[in-house]
């Protein structure tokens, strides 16, 4: 397609909403989902989730605003440098938590400890590379 498509916000209505009322008065397994941010929980309950089976904490930190602290902690060569980096993450990881618990209000929340799959977080180019060294202070050989 060509151009911009238009969307529509995802819902509970109508004839798919209807057929979930149906199938969920008769369902015996709970249903939970994958969710990292308070955002992701929100629509996820508002679908029917009654929890989070997986928190993948490390995901909470793609945003472009978070990156480059991750990118930081990753790249690190000593303790004292990491914990820099980490004191960095923490004040976003706890307000992400507490959304997360605040959206699920009650119902469980699963949550996987950081394992970043290095190559989702690095710098794909050298390009990237580059600026990230340059934003951090850390020099380009060291990864």
């Amino acid at each position: 397609m060509l151009g911009k498509v238009p969307t529509v916000e995802a819902g509970l209505s109508g004839e798919f909403g209807a057929f979930m009322k149906l199938v969920n008065s008769m369902r015996r397994l709970k249903v939970r989902a994958n969710a990292d941010i308070p955002r992701d929980a929100k629509v996820a309950k508002s679908f029917g989730a009654e929890g989070v089976g997986l928190c993948r904490t490390e995901h909470m930190f793609f945003a472009k605003e978070r990156l480059p602290f991750m990118q930081e902690m990753i790249i690190a060569d000593n303790e004292t440098d990491r914990r820099k980096a980490l004191k960095k993450l923490l004040p976003f990881q706890k307000d992400d938590f507490k959304g997360l618990f605040r959206e699920m209000k009650g119902y469980s929340v699963t949550v996987r400890t950081i394992d970043p799959p290095l190559h989702e977080f690095l710098p794909k180019t050298k390009e990237d590379a580059m600026a990230l060294s340059k934003k951090i202070g850390v020099p380009v050989e060291k990864y």
